[in-house]
């Protein structure tokens, strides 16, 4: 069985154990009972607010590493002395540099559309 396999079926049961359990380890046994109003998406729920808050946060600094990534990437292809060999591994890089600005500044743009897909 090749790693990937492995990996893949280590990876599926710890899912599949985590969404039989994840019930009962946070509303079983405390006395606590969950109603449909946690996944009401508007504005005075707080389980809302703080998963939009999280999602802008994750998306602003995953946003800004990458665009840095992208001046350092851009100033090495242009100042930089670099070999013939290693020049379409920077272009691989900036382009993927790029491609991870875009998806964390989309994650911030939509916070609100993401997390109402979460909750509801």
């Amino acid at each position: 069985m090749s790693f990937i396999k492995k990996a893949a079926a280590t990876v599926s049961a710890s899912v599949a154990t985590l969404g039989f359990y994840a019930g009962q380890a946070f509303a079983g046994g405390t006395g606590i009972t969950v109603g449909k109003e946690v996944f009401n998406d508007t504005s005075n729920n707080p389980i809302h607010d703080k998963g939009v808050q999280i999602i802008k946060m994750v998306g602003g600094v995953g946003g800004i590493a990458f665009t840095l990534a992208i001046m350092v990437i851009a100033l090495f292809i242009i100042f930089g002395s670099i070999s013939p060999q290693k020049r379409g591994t920077f272009w691989v890089a900036l382009i993927s540099c790029i491609a991870g600005a875009f998806v964390f500044f989309g994650a911030f743009g939509f916070a609100e559309g993401i997390m109402s897909l979460a909750t509801t």
